[in-house]
């Protein structure tokens, strides 16, 4: 969001309660979880929060992760999927 004004009038999502507890109770076969961001606007739709979560169960191997960059055909032809996904695993 642009407007800080703006952002704190809109709720924010509690990533530990909503989803930390849901993988707290996986079973053995694991979970798959995908991020989807925003490429114009990585910052922003990137849930920094969610890395502490899903940290653990990713070292443990419980949980796949797997980040899914929206909006690519708006970026110029310069951009090669190559560059775009260098830049998305330096940022994450």
């Amino acid at each position: 969001v642009k407007n800080e004004a703006a952002e704190i009038l809109m709720p924010s999502f509690d990533f530990k309660r909503v989803i930390g507890d849901r993988l707290s109770r996986l079973g053995p076969n694991g979970a798959v979880v995908l991020l989807v961001i925003d490429v114009m606007d990585f910052d922003a739709s990137f849930p920094a929060d969610a890395v502490d979560v899903l940290h653990p169960y990713v070292l443990d191997e419980t949980v796949d992760v797997l980040l899914v960059a929206n909006k690519v055909d708006l970026l110029p032809t310069q951009c090669t999927r190559t560059r775009v996904t260098s830049f998305a695993r330096r940022r994450a």
